[in-house]
């Protein structure tokens, strides 16, 4: 092999090598960059929706003189009063809610806690975004009706079979926020219920919150 010959093949060589730097470097770029989008769009949604706005402390729960306690949300501007004989527990931009002491933080530690057919389970969510969960409705066909909340007219589907009593609250906006409310409890808790619809009669929206 002539010189010139050797001198063309170590260019060629050489040209080849970058190439396969440069091929390797735009692959390395192209999965971080891939990287980065999964993180930000999918690693931080927790919920089917989420509380896009910054959120603010929620200040304990103040007690009254008639039993009750007033859990007052500063992030979505609404508070609500309830037996102060309950426990509640927060995550991200649900209330877990109920008569059941040990209920919300089992749930909320990753137990699976035992139902009690003599307590009351409520589960408040919040969002600035349209709000639709998906859960398993028990037999019977559901009582849909209207209901005022805090001066806003909400969506009522419930579900009341001689056993379980079932009940979704949708179609709840106040201000910029989207609300849904669950409840689970027996039939034969007539108390509990008449405490859950004091709950949802106690709401209160927007700048009466804060005043």
């Amino acid at each position: 092999m002539s010189k010139k010959e050797k001198t063309e093949t170590k260019k060629k060589s050489k040209y080849h090598i970058r190439g396969i730097w440069a091929v390797t470097i735009i692959f390395i770029i192209c999965a971080l960059f891939g990287a980065l989008v999964w993180y930000f769009v999918f690693s931080e949604t927790k919920n089917s929706f989420s509380l896009i706005i910054p959120e603010k402390p929620t200040p304990t729960p103040t007690e009254n003189k008639e039993g009750l306690k007033t859990y007052t949300n500063l992030s979505a501007l609404f508070s609500f009063d309830y037996p102060d004989t309950w426990t509640l527990a927060e995550q991200h931009n649900t209330i877990h809610l109920s008569s059941d002491l040990d209920y919300p933080k089992k749930y909320l530690s990753g137990e699976i806690p035992t139902i009690k057919e003599t307590e009351i389970y409520i589960q408040i969510h919040f969002s600035n975004q349209t709000i639709d969960i998906s859960r398993e409705a028990p037999p019977g066909k559901p009582k849909i009706t209207n209901l005022p909340i805090g001066g806003v007219t909400a969506k009522r589907v419930t579900y009341n079979n001689g056993t379980d009593f079932q009940e979704i609250i949708q179609n709840l906006k106040a201000g910029d926020f989207y609300f849904l409310i669950t409840c689970d409890t027996k039939t034969k808790n007539a108390d509990k219920i008449e405490a859950y619809n004091k709950i949802l009669a106690s709401f209160k929206f927007g700048k009466e919150v804060i005043e």
